[in-house]
């Protein structure tokens, strides 16, 4: 087991830093928070930190729309940082844990996706964490990348599938892109019990971080409407990164890291429902706005 108690996190503001910064505290890690107001492509930024035994490095542009309408921005903070990061980690000794993502397998040959699998993305945030990736092999830094899966859960913003969706079960209506593509979706508890796993490691090299099954579209709509109730859907066909398929093999992160999804998709999106006071308890065959609680 490594010896990690003193963790530095950047992008500790956002949605699976915030999760990760408080279980860490938790349990008992000392944590320096490197948030939003840091820019990690200065090195100004980095040189506030001491010399902390391990970087979980989050910070990142991680919406692929807004990359593709304006990519520099997700090449300068996702390439240009992690390069800051890897500086940084040779420079204090510390282990490197780097969020990278499923987006860069692109369209997979073969399911399920393995960790020696081509790389081959479709979008400028896929090909900036590709290059992120690239930078970090090329060091001699102690370092896990980790591509996760679509990971989901309490607090997620709306640039994403399934907030997007649950921003407009309110409104008895919902409408989405693309309704044919199956994806492979990871609630964040699993996550960030992944990279404190990574933590508590020797092992380095690249896992996959998923469950091992995709759900489509149609599938989400079920399970939301067994749990909140009825609601139309409709789709605008307006956007599609040509992936129709993709789920992982994680057995390397079980195999040395300790490391399984352990949380079913329902009982994921049951938690983060109820966080947004949206988790009906009722039978799904009543009128939805009779019987949806708030959250207690």
């Amino acid at each position: 087991m490594a010896n990690v108690g003193n963790v530095l996190v950047t992008g500790s503001a956002g949605f699976i830093g915030r999760h990760l910064v408080a279980a860490l505290q938790r349990d008992g890690y000392a944590v320096h928070a490197m948030g939003g107001e840091y820019d990690v492509t200065e090195e100004s930024s980095w040189n506030t930190f001491g010399t902390p035994d391990a970087v979980v490095h989050l910070a990142g542009r991680s919406s692929v729309r807004k990359g593709e309408a304006d990519p520099l921005p997700a090449y300068r903070v996702n390439v240009v940082g992690t390069m800051k990061a890897m500086r940084f980690c040779s420079k204090t000794g510390a282990r490197l844990i780097f969020a990278s993502t499923a987006s860069v397998y692109g369209t997979p040959h073969s399911l399920p996706v393995r960790e020696d699998d081509s790389l081959q993305p479709q979008n400028a945030y896929a090909c900036s964490k590709m290059m992120a990736e690239a930078t970090i092999k090329k060091c001699r830094v102690p370092s896990v990348i980790m591509r996760f899966a679509n990971v989901y859960g309490p607090g997620q913003s709306k640039d994403f599938l399934i907030p997007t969706i649950l921003e407009q079960l309110p409104t008895g209506r919902v409408v989405l892109d693309n309704p044919s593509s199956k994806r492979e979706y990871v609630f964040i508890d699993d996550v960030v019990n992944a990279i404190i796993a990574a933590l508590r490691s020797t092992h380095a090299g690249v896992f996959n971080i998923g469950t091992g099954k995709s759900t489509s579209v149609e599938e989400l709509m079920t399970i939301l409407r067994k749990l909140y109730g009825q609601f139309s859907v409709s789709y605008a066909n307006s956007y599609a990164d040509g992936v129709q398929d993709i789920y992982f093999d994680s057995s390397s992160a079980q195999k040395f890291l300790g490391w399984h999804a352990e949380t079913q998709l329902e009982e994921g999106l049951r938690k983060t429902l109820r966080s947004r006071g949206l988790l009906c308890e009722k039978s799904p065959t009543a009128p939805v706005q009779n019987y949806c609680s708030s959250a207690t």
